[in-house]
């Protein structure tokens, strides 16, 4: 993409609702808004203008508290999106994970599992870069994209076993779902439909859910989920 200006002025719209700015680095796209909502869109080679703003779109189609639909539009020579406030509005359950997405999941539970404490240290650039790109995920679809995958989850298991990157890696899982929870955005829905694909019994970590006790929720998953294979394979 021949854009690659850091801090693109964009419009203000009205409503309760501003983009401050677009800004681009490499290859994602970093939109915020005037209540500091930020959303990463990543951009493909040879991606336009036009079409990094009909991504941006397509991540905005979302709903705020009252109901109502974002409408993103061009209007003249600039972009404007009409919306409610999104304060109260959590991650969307209903976005999957897609590949990128993934690559980053595994690029972050690889590294705590495989590197020592000071290589760790060394890379928390990128590894911090890699978790903002992820920040928007439900953390319902974060475990699930986990436990569904047999390297991961083995990855998942080593960190686990590891006091200290243990403690590092659950503090920003226990921060989102407590924050998905307060937003009551852990419905039973959810919870089922996330069961099963996990080929799990909801009722085995509704209790948890439902009490926020998410050190237990996600000791009952590792419980129920072992990994396969090489039980030592990612040992520290």
């Amino acid at each position: 993409m021949k854009l690659c200006r850091a801090g693109l002025k964009m419009m203000t719209a009205f409503g309760f609702f501003q983009i401050l700015h677009l800004s681009i680095f490499g290859q994602e796209a970093i939109v915020r808004s005037a209540d500091g909502y930020d959303l990463t869109v990543h951009i493909e080679e040879g991606d336009t203008f036009a079409s990094v703003m009909g991504k941006i779109e397509s991540s905005y189609k979302n709903y705020d508290g009252s109901g109502n639909a974002i409408d993103f539009f061009y209007e003249g020579n600039f972009y404007r999106l009409s919306v409610g406030n999104l304060n109260g509005i959590g991650r969307n359950y209903a976005d999957t994970v897609i590949a990128s997405e993934k690559e980053d999941i595994r690029y972050i539970l690889k590294s705590l599992a495989t590197k020592t404490y000071s290589d760790l240290l060394s890379s928390r650039g990128s590894l911090n870069r890699a978790g903002d790109r992820i920040d928007h995920i439900h953390p319902l679809r974060f475990l699930a994209c986990i436990f569904l995958d047999e390297e991961l989850k083995g990855c998942v298991h080593s960190v686990r076993d590891s006091k200290q990157v243990w403690k590092s890696f659950f503090t920003g899982l226990e921060d989102s779902l407590e924050e998905e929870s307060q937003k009551n955005n852990m419905s039973l829905d959810f919870l089922q439909d996330f069961s099963n694909n996990l080929g799990i019994n909801m009722s085995s970590v509704k209790d948890q859910v439902k009490n926020r006790k998410w050190s237990e929720f996600v000791d009952v998953l590792l419980k129920l989920l072992p990994r396969k294979g090489n039980p030592d394979r990612y040992d520290m």
